[in-house]
Order: structure tokens, then C-alpha cells, then sequence
């Protein structure tokens, strides 16, 4: 992903008056007792009632947002219900002591559908909430800058900024969001926690079991305030498809996860530069465990990204295939000199059929680590394994170590001027491109896979790619410091033996 500073900047002014225009409206709050549980039944409910039992329920989300809720209080919806506008209750919990939304009742989750609104969940300025269960559709005639759910918020002075601690949002179905692709793209989509001020400060998000699907213009988009790391987003078990841009992305984060997420067909009404699962701006973040397929033809278009101004990234454990610009990028804006990405890992993962090139390195990363991968090229397949591209320079400092690259396609290698590419105890097998990397350990012999390219959708599809107990490969490879401890399967991995190639 390609960040274009002036584009950015345009976006703020675009968002900012967006914002203004759209803000959801609303009248005095009013302030109930803590720890209360609140019913919402959009048929049978009236806003005169107490709101405190399932026969005295409120009905609006009027009624809903006008209430300033305390620590411990739970609002519940009624199950099979639909209500239309922007939920937008106040008011925040407190640690150990969160304020809940969920669903009562037996049938299908409460749908709310806002209709066109610049948000059908919004929180500004508020923590510690725990939101479940839900369906959320921000449909509409036209396109527009739309969000399922925007969490929001200012965090004030740049030196002591205010940290807004704690949201889960967990097992919501969020779909049909009509977002404008064409502008600010990045802010609008299914989940975007994004201070529109440009220094909101989060901690402690966790987005979990989520379907997320027909959204424009991204999945999920989590960021920071941009001079100070938000601290531990989640965003696990989720399940994202048919999104016009980007699946999930986390940016200005430090110790963030990714993990265990399917992402299929996404890049699919964009232009411009997009990746499924990517970090941007991020310290010592975390993507694994996930399956990414699919990916359609356009700018970039690689399962997973570290990009620019990231350092520590591990992507690790993962699955990718028939994905249009390849499997993994590596990327950093060398044409600013403050820019950097350095200390990439990427580690046990297994590329099949994927287009572009495997390994993209674009720009000037230093000290990436590629080592225990398993790649599968077919025969008709033209996708290069390597390809170093130019942006303010190229990259250095790259090491190849006790991979399989199992290539019957055509594809090669391209280095152009990067300097300290280093192989060692790495398997080339198949074709030999005239660009085939020197290794002093190369072992071209066919390495025994159980049935290489028999991977199906699932990472539990891809028993192919063991190695048999003949193969070559087993006891070859390089000791690696800081391991993982374990490979793709789950095997342990020694931290002073020779381990496997693969």
C-alpha cells in the first residue's frame, strides 16, 4: 500500500467537513442509575417506559441515544427486530465495569440499518463499551463516505494525549454499506476506529468474530493518533469478503494482532493500491494464522503487508493463494528520508498459486528475515518468486533461509539493485530461471511433499505440503534465532538443531 502524503492530507479537510455535516444529532442527555440492564423492542417498546424489563421496554433509538449510560449498564435489543438511524448512546463504562450492547430473546440479531447516515454505530470521545450480536447495514440510492460502526474521539494535547481504553466488538454481521471508494476510502467501510481530529488514541480494541462483507470501501480500519502508538488492537476470527479495497488494517499500532481471519475477494471495486491484511506505521505487530484468497488484479494486491514506518512486523503461520499480485510485501517510501521498515519476519507460511511475485520488496526495507516458507508455483503460472521494485531506492539486507520454493512455472527472479540478498539451505526445485539465486547450501532435489498444490480453502487443507519421511529436506536447514518455536503444522522447531527446510 502506497500512502500519497498530499492525498492524505485532502482527506482530512474532506473528512473533517463530512463529519460536521453528518454528526449525529441529539437532545439533553439524560442519566440513569449504574449498572442497570435497559430493553429495546422496536414493536412492542415505548419510550414512556422505565426501559428496565421486557415489558416495559423503549422503543427508538432515539430514546436510546438521549440516555447518558453508566458503568456495568447493558442495553439489549430485542432479538428479530430492525430499527433505521445511528445508534449513538453516551456515556462510558469503566475498567472491569464495561457498558454492554446485545441482543434478548430467541431469532435472528437486531438489525440496525442507518440508511445513508455517515454511521449506524457511533462512539465519540467514550470507552470501555462491549458491543455483540448485532447486524448493521448502512445502505443507500448513492455512494457515499458511510461507516457500519466509526469510533471517534479527540485525545487532545500531542504530548499528554487522553487514551481511550477498551471496546470489544464481537459476533456482528456488518454488510451493505454503501462508502465512496473515490473519496477518503480508507475512512469509510464496516469498522473504522479513526479520529477524524487525526489524534484519537485507543487502546485495548478487540474486533472478533465479525462477518464483514459488501462493504465499501474497507473492512476494517483501525488508527491511531499519528505521533503515538495505539497499543494492542485486535482483530481476530473475523470473517471479510466482497469489499471493494482493503480487508483489514491496522495503522500507528503498537503490539497489534491479526489473527485467524479468512479474507477472500477484496480489491474488487477499487483502483489504486490495496492489500487484504496489512500494518502500516506499526511496531512489533503481529499477523497470523490467517487465510487470504482471492485478492483481485490492481495496485499492489498481496495477501499481507508490512508497510512503511514499521518495524518488528512478524507475518507468520499464514495461507495464501490465487491472489492476484502475489503473497507478501514488504514496503517502505525511500523517497522521505525519515521513512522506514525494518526487522520483517516472515516465517512458516505457505504460498500456492499465487500471481505477481511470492516476495515483493518495494523501496528501501532493511533487515528482512524470509525463512521457513513453502511456496508452489504450477506450471502455467508466469509469477516471479523474488521481485525488488524502486521506490526512493531498493532494499537491503534480505535473508532467505531453509525455504521451499517448488516453482514449475516460468516466473524468476528479480533483484534489480538491492544489495545483501543472502540464501542459505534453501530448496529450488522445478524450474531453474537463468535469475535463480546462488544459495551454498542449495538443494535441488525434489523435496518429498506429500502432494504439493492439493490445498484447498482452510488452513487445515494443506497436509500436501508435509514432508515425507524420504525427503531430503528433513534435518537440512539453518538454526535461526528467535524461532517461534514451532512450524506451520504445530511441529516444535529446535532452537539449537538443524531443523527441517520448509
Amino acid at each position: 500500500m502506497k500512502w500519497k502524503n498530499g492525498r492524505l492530507f485532502s482527506m482530512i479537510l474532506v473528512l473533517a467537513m463530512a463529519v460536521a455535516c453528518f454528526m449525529p444529532l441529539s437532545g439533553p442527555s439524560v442519566v440513569y442509575a449504574a449498572g442497570t440492564t435497559y430493553y429495546v423492542d422496536a414493536v412492542s417498546g415505548n419510550d414512556a417506559n422505565a426501559g428496565t424489563s421486557t415489558g416495559a421496554a423503549w422503543q427508538t433509538l432515539a430514546k436510546v441515544n438521549s440516555v447518558t449510560f453508566q458503568q456495568g449498564d447493558s442495553i439489549l435489543f430485542k432479538a428479530g427486530g430492525v430499527w433505521t438511524g445511528t445508534l449513538s448512546p453516551q456515556g462510558s463504562g469503566t475498567a472491569g465495569s464495561p457498558i454492554k450492547i446485545d441482543k434478548y430473546g430467541t431469532g435472528s440479531k437486531p438489525l440496525i440499518a442507518g440508511a445513508g447516515a455517515a454511521s449506524t454505530l457511533y462512539f465519540y470521545n467514550q470507552e470501555q463499551w462491549e458491543i455483540r450480536n448485532l447486524e448493521i447495514t448502512n445502505d443507500a440510492a448513492t455512494k457515499g463516505v458511510r461507516r457500519g460502526i466509526h469510533l471517534d474521539g479527540s485525545s487532545g494535547t500531542w504530548t499528554n494525549p487522553k487514551v481511550y481504553q477498551h471496546f470489544v466488538l464481537e459476533n456482528l454481521d456488518i454488510h451493505n454499506v454503501k462508502g465512496d471508494v473515490s473519496t477518503d476510502y480508507a475512512h469509510n467501510g464496516g469498522i473504522i476506529v479513526w479520529g477524524t481530529t487525526w489524534d484519537y488514541h485507543v487502546a485495548d480494541v478487540t474486533i472478533n468474530n465479525c462477518k464483514i462483507y459488501t462493504v465499501d470501501s474497507v473492512g476494517i480500519y483501525l488508527n491511531g493518533a499519528q505521533t503515538s502508538y495505539s497499543s494492542n488492537l485486535k482483530v481476530t476470527n473475523n470473517l471479510i469478503y466482497d469489499v471493494a479495497a482493503d480487508g483489514a488494517f491496522v495503522l500507528n499500532t503498537t503490539n497489534g494482532l491479526i489473527e485467524n481471519n479468512i479474507v477472500h475477494d477484496t480489491h474488487v471495486r477499487a483502483s489504486g493500491y490495496h492489500v487484504p491484511l496489512w500494518v502500516f506505521a506499526a511496531k512489533n505487530n503481529v499477523i497470523q494464522f490467517n487465510e487470504v484468497y482471492n485478492t483481485a488484479p490492481g495496485g499492489d494486491a498481496m495477501a499481507y503487508d508490512a508497510d512503511y514506518n514499521s518495524d518488528g512486523t512478524i507475518i507468520q503461520y499464514n495461507y495464501s493463494h490465487n491472489n492476484a499480485g502475489g503473497g507478501f510485501l514488504i514496503v517502505n517510501d525511500g523517497t522521505v528520508a525519515s521513512n522506514r521498515n525494518t526487522n520483517t519476519v516472515i516465517r512458516y507460511n505457505i504460498s500456492q498459486n499465487d500471481g505477481g511475485a511470492v516476495f515483493n520488496f518495494n523501496g528501501t526495507p532493511d533487515t528482512t528475515t524470509v525463512y521457513n516458507n513453502t511456496v508452489y508455483l504450477p506450471k502455467a503460472s508466469q509469477a516471479k518468486v523474488i521481485n525488488h521494485s524502486n521506490w526512493g531506492g531498493y532494499a537491503k539486507n534480505t535473508y532467505f533461509y531453509n525455504n521451499i520454493i517448488y516453482n514449475l512455472g516460468t516466473g524468476g527472479y528479480t533483484f534489480a539493485t538491492s544489495t545483501n540478498n543472502v540464501f542459505e539451505h534453501n530448496v529450488f526445485y522445478g524450474n531453474h530461471p537463468a535469475t535463480e539465486p546462488a544459495d551454498p547450501y542449495k538443494i535441488t532435489a525434489d523435496p518429498q511433499l506429500a502432494s504439493p498444490g492439493s490445498g484447498g480453502l482452510g488452513r487445515d487443507s494443506l497436509i500436501g505440503y508435509n514432508l515425507l519421511n524420504t525427503s531430503p529436506a528433513i534435518g537440512m536447514g539453518k538454526v535461526v534465532a528467535n524461532n517461534g518455536g514451532r512450524d506451520y503444522y504445530g511441529n516444535a522447531v529446535s532452537a539449537a538443531s538443524a531443523p527441517n527446510i520448509g
